[in-house]
């Protein structure tokens, strides 16, 4: 804003003060914006001056700007100090690209030598254009005192410079080839058009003010009647409509009368236009019957739904009062009247969370408040959606909410659960504190980047003093990363309440925000980068490169593969089928390289648009450092984060030329791989419609040569078979050096229906199983290691008369643990080097392909996620690590205490984990919040346990210690029965409530939500101390491992489906 200032002379220097973030509404804003525009006009006069005079202006100083108060005119005196003294090149103009040009640093003041002097250096662009720069540049610091590079990179500052004059700046700065603008008589002209619209509107808004004073002047009061007169309708089912209230996000409401119960009621009517659409009238009476599963008094009640002449209505509680934006407007609210506020929209959302419901436009408007009790109730559910339906009203991709007060989420179109609510609770709370809102934008486009992206004003820089518990409270609830928030309305609650009670906040939210002021404010990474405080252009992180080739990487490598498909290509020539599959697999390769050119586009848009950064961070850095010496450089926080930035973008830069020179790579791939299909197509095609007498007996005799060797194949496969029969009494001694060479495989034969006994070279140190589909009928795959230092696979499936035996390659020394993911992809190894190998279990050979480090002494336990994305280990070291599969690295960590933890077990998502402590009985259960990296619950326990479990939806724990099996309900640490006394060991499949104990020989399967015993058998061991046993997650096999080296597979009954179960086929 500018303002004016008497002086002795009557001449005064121009004063630029920053332009607040909010936008301008008031009158004194529209005048200071109009004289911002004087002010651009005149310095565009005076360059046009200095232009005609064969001059250049170079970067215009505001202090050699002043009015002229007799003249009423604003003027500017450029140095008059010579033509020889040289201008300064702009330095952020960077897409000239002669600002990294030493003998440009400078130019001459003269047009005509200073374009020479860019001509000899073999630039082509017109020196005229620094001018039009430079008015760009200045009217950037008068409007929102910021740099030009503040201007292009940060949606704050940009939501700062009134609309208006964004072309403006646009076109004078240049960055844009096709807008550029040398002649700065076309800047004058445009200037003129924004004065000349600014004028129209005072004028316009000067006369609609007139107009309302007249109306308020003559205006009668109006009585009832004719209110009536106005409304569509008198009555509505059984409701006499008084008056028209207001207007929601699905319908317009009324004040209406219930005659039979004598009470006012709130009726919500839907508008005819959208009655007539079937899904407006479903997401209608989805909101009633949503909100009346909910019986709260801080949510407003649904009494009736209906329709009435094809008026669909509801009428609901009805609130004598007023809505909390109205109260806002008349005054504010203290902080302790803010909390209270808020304590009551907690307590209502926290009944519609629990029965599945998320509100998703939580704002002012739809806070009403009861004027005779002071009570608060939520209100307007029209956006309502259930957690348990995914097939709700809306579609991905679509933001739905008022965009004041809408969550990241809503915004980027991401998943939404009951976490979205509190975060636009926690704007509604900085509102109320502040009496702004966090963010302003004069779209909605600009509002929804600002709440993805951008951090709010700290709130006790906007409202003063606030106690740092409550700038926490209301950090964590606006967190950009829903997993940064509190995890429902009640740990809020918690939170509220310590601080009304003058007690330290549960989550500890205020430590978190002195420790680091930008957690809660971080955006949800698209890139697996750290971002800096700077804005940084990173490299997408594509998920999909190895998808778009496995078409391509699916057919044979070797000779004999190649020469088999060839074959393959012969016989099925003749099939009308053929032609239909190759087919088929070029719409799939036509399909990936579209994907991969869509790829390469916007590869090649951010690196054009990485380096144009890059250059801009590196110019800013030299300009920086010629103003400061070494000492002054080295302590510049600036200067310091301008580094940071520049470093990292120098390799997000890097990674995207390299993702790019990666697509063209494979894009060239693909397009040979087309060709070569294009030609087996067209051969096939030839083939089919050529056939000859030589080529029929070409066929015939290779049919001949495949039929022997098939039957060649059955008598060795028959004699070995019979070979493994009459040595089934002896210890496998040729199976175990199969195991060791890892290429080879041997089958044991399956003799009884409940159980196989395979025989061991030394006995087992730790094993894994995993349950998969194969087609229609389950798989099973066990992963043993022995203490002889192997690592043995057995698998087996129904349909199969046998048990497939092999092993792996390169298997470290000294394993401690493995874990098996869910699909049976891939074996985790914990090494005796501290480190964790990854196999590829079903690939042949089974070899090495990558390795974690990070972790200082032995890993104890881990576990993959349910998408095997993901895979955490617990370590001697007491810290918990989770690992990233695809690249290999760390994620995060946290430390589990100051004891030893020995045992974990982890729900699917890994957000929940389960340590106990072998040999400690205190505190040896815990139930950690991953996501928070805090304990949640401690589970009360006499014994240290030897096996745990936890189900995947996190909600029930189980542990076998003293030789039982206890239960617990992980929400609520309470033990819930204990059974199975008097075992060695036992295993648990707790998603289909089956637990599996040894009891000396006897195998006995428990049912642990009844604690009933379903079957016991007995097994043919010497003895069951240090045995180990596995439990199948459908709990239909069972595997044990005894000490005098044997693996016992047991077959158990299959888990009966539900009464009510129903069986979707795809």
């Amino acid at each position: 804003m500018i303002e004016r200032h008497h002086s002795m002379t009557d001449r005064r220097k121009l004063e630029e003060k920053q332009l607040r973030a909010e936008p301008m509404r008031s009158d004194s804003s529209q005048s200071a914006l109009d004289e911002i525009v004087e002010v651009l006009i005149a310095v565009a006069e005076s360059i046009r001056d200095r232009q005609r005079a064969g001059m250049l202006s170079g970067l215009i100083d505001p202090s050699q700007i002043w009015c002229d108060e007799s003249k009423k005119t604003w003027q500017i005196a450029f140095n008059a100090s010579g033509e020889s003294e040289p201008i300064l090149f702009p330095a952020e103009a960077t897409w000239y690209e002669a600002s990294t040009r030493e003998e440009l640093q400078t130019l001459p003041l003269k047009i005509t030598e200073a374009q020479q002097q860019v001509d000899q250096i073999g630039l082509v662009f017109s020196v005229r254009l620094i001018d039009s720069y430079a008015l760009g540049e200045f009217a950037c610091r008068i409007t929102a005192d910021c740099s030009v590079s503040e201007y292009l990179q940060s949606p704050r500052v940009l939501q700062s410079i009134p609309a208006e004059l964004r072309p403006l700046i646009d076109r004078a700065l240049g960055f844009d080839p096709s807008q550029r603008c040398e002649d700065i008589e076309d800047l004058m002209t445009q200037l003129r058009t924004i004065q000349s619209l600014l004028r129209q509107e005072a004028l316009t808004e000067d006369l609609s003010e007139s107009l309302h004073l007249h109306r308020q002047l003559t205006k009668t009061d109006v009585d009832s009647g004719h209110e009536q007169a106005g409304l569509p309708f008198e009555r509505i089912g059984h409701f006499q409509i008084l008056r028209r209230i207001g207007s929601g996000g699905m319908g317009d409401v009324y004040e209406g009368y219930d005659e039979s119960l004598k009470r006012k009621v709130a009726i919500k009517v839907l508008p005819p236009e959208l009655g007539r659409h079937d899904s407006f009238v479903k997401r209608f009476y989805s909101e009633a019957a949503s909100v009346a599963k909910i019986v709260h008094p801080h949510i407003v009640q649904i009494f009736f739904i209906g329709e009435d002449h094809g008026h669909h209505f509801f009428a609901m509680e009805f609130v004598d009062g007023e809505s909390l934006a109205e109260q806002l407007g008349r005054a504010p609210l203290s902080i302790a009247d803010a909390l209270n506020v808020i304590v009551q929209i907690l307590e209502g959302l926290q009944a519609a969370h629990r029965v599945g419901l998320v509100h998703r436009d939580v704002k002012p408007g739809n806070i009403l408040r009861e004027q005779e009790t002071n009570r608060y109730l939520l209100v307007d559910f029209g956006l309502v959606k259930s957690l348990q339906d995914d097939d709700g009203p809306t579609h991905s991709g679509t933001v739905l909410g008022t965009m004041d007060y809408i969550s990241p989420e809503q915004g980027s179109s991401r998943a939404v659960d009951a976490r979205s609510d509190l975060y636009s609770l926690g704007v509604v709370l900085y509102e109320i504190i502040s009496g702004k809102l966090p963010f302003y934008a004069d779209s909605p486009t600009g509002m929804i980047f600002q709440h993805v992206y951008e951090r709010p004003v700290p709130l006790s820089e906007v409202a003063g003093l606030v106690p740092v518990e409550v700038s926490a409270i209301v950090s964590k609830m606006m967190a950009k990363n829903p997993a940064h928030r509190y995890a429902n309305a009640q740990a809020a609650l918690d939170d509220v309440r310590a601080f009304q009670n003058g007690e330290q906040l549960p989550s500890h939210a205020e430590q978190i925000l002195q420790n680091d002021a930008d957690y809660f404010f971080n955006p949800v990474a698209k890139a697996g980068t750290t971002r800096s405080a700077t804005a940084i252009i990173s490299a997408p992180g594509f998920n999909d490169f190895e998808e778009e080739l496995e078409i391509l990487s699916s057919g044979p490598s070797s000779l004999w593969g190649r020469i088999v498909e060839r074959l393959y290509d012969w016989f099925e020539t003749k099939s009308p089928h053929w032609a239909e599959r190759l087919q088929n697999t070029q719409l799939q390769v036509d399909r990936a390289v579209l994907k991969l050119e869509r790829h390469r586009d916007l590869l090649a848009s951010l690196n054009r648009d990485a380096q144009l950064l890059l250059k801009q961070l590196q110019q800013d850095i030299k300009t920086k450092e010629k103003l400061q010496d070494d000492s002054e450089a080295e302590d510049d926080f600036l200067l310091q984060e301008l580094r940071a930035a520049c470093t990292e973008q120098e390799q997000q830069a890097d990674t995207i030329q390299r993702q790019l020179h990666q697509v063209n790579a494979r894009l060239a791939q693909v397009r040979t791989e087309r060709d070569v299909l294009l030609a087996r197509l067209r051969s096939a095609e030839t083939r089919k419609r050529g056939g000859n007498a030589s080529r029929s007996r070409t066929v015939v005799t290779i049919l001949i040569l495949v039929v022997s060797c098939m039957i060649l194949l059955f008598v060795l496969k028959s004699i070995q078979f019979r070979t493994v029969q009459s040595g089934q009494g002896q210890p496998a001694l040729k199976t175990i050096a199969a195991t060791r060479a890892g290429a080879q495989s041997h089958h044991w034969p399956i003799e009884s229906p409940r159980e196989v006994i395979i025989p061991l070279q030394a006995k087992v140190r730790a094993m894994d199983i995993a349950v998969t589909r194969y087609i229609d009928k389950s798989a099973y795959t066990v992963i043993a290691a022995l203490d002889n230092n192997t690592l043995i696979k057995y698998y087996f499936r129904s349909g199969l008369n046998y048990v497939v035996q092999s092993g792996f390659l390169g298997v470290p020394a000294g394993v401690k643990a493995i874990a098996l993911s869910p699909q049976a992809t891939l074996t985790a190894v914990a090494a005796g080097d501290n480190s964790i190998r990854l196999f590829e279990t079903n690939k042949r050979g089974m070899e090495e392909y990558r390795r974690l480090e990070g972790h200082v002494q032995p890993v104890v336990s881990m576990t993959f996620s349910g998408d095997e994305s993901t895979l955490v280990s617990l370590s001697e070291d007491r810290t918990v690590r989770y690992w990233d599969i695809r690249s290999g690295t760390e994620i995060r960590r946290f430390e589990v205490g100051r004891n030893d933890a020995e045992l974990m077990a982890a729900n699917s998502n890994l957000s929940r984990l389960l340590i106990g402590k072998m040999f400690r009985i205190d505190d040896s259960l815990v139930l950690w919040n991953s996501l928070e990296s805090r304990p949640e619950k401690v589970f009360p326990t006499d014994a240290a346990p030897a096996t745990l479990a936890l189900s995947a939806d996190a909600r029930l724990a189980m542990a076998f210690a003293a030789g039982r099996i206890d239960v617990w309900n992980a929400l609520t640490a309470e033990k819930i029965r204990s059974f199975a006394g008097v075992s060695q060991a036992a295993a648990f499949a707790p998603d289909v409530k089956r637990a599996l104990t040894l009891q000396n020989r006897s195998l006995k399967l428990w049912q642990t939500d009844t604690g009933e015993l379903i079957e016991t058998r007995e097994l043919q061991i010497k003895s069951s101390q240090r045995a180990r046993i596995l439990l199948a997650q459908n709990g239909a096999m069972g595997v044990v491992a005894t000490s005098d080296k044997t693996l016992h597979l047991c077959f158990l009954p299959e888990v009966p489906p539900p009464k009510d179960l129903v069986y979707q086929f795809h």
